[in-house]
């Protein structure tokens, strides 16, 4: 007599997985790869917002190719820091939100509407 071996328990529970949608797809992976990346360097933007100036090294000068005299550095104008490229966003999108609000609160008070 001849009998048949039953699937491994791996298999189902593998065809039950895709089945359902519960397999994990590689877009979904790098999806919340690029979210973690993002948020790790928003929170770096929040607790430090200035970087080493890039063209000086931090130093706030530089000296010249041919020259041996120190200049201070035109892009960070002697600071040695620069604001990274995250903060500059932010700080717009503040200062759009502080604008708007201000006009319309401005426009309130001159035409005496109550507040929305």
């Amino acid at each position: 007599m001849i009998t048949l071996a039953a699937r491994p328990p791996t298999v189902l529970l593998n065809a039950a997985a895709t089945h359902h949608g519960m397999q994990l797809h590689p877009w979904r992976l790098l999806a919340g790869a690029l979210v973690l990346a993002v948020l790790i360097y928003a929170a770096a933007c929040v607790v430090t917002p200035f970087a080493r100036c890039r063209r000086c090294d931090g130093n706030g000068k530089y000296r010249k190719p041919r020259g041996r005299a120190w200049h201070p550095c035109k892009h960070c104008k002697g600071s040695g820091h620069r604001l990274r490229w995250g903060r500059h966003v932010t700080n717009d999108v503040y200062r759009t939100h502080h604008h708007a609000t201000r006009a319309d609160r401005q426009r309130d008070r001159l035409t005496a509407r109550r507040p929305r």
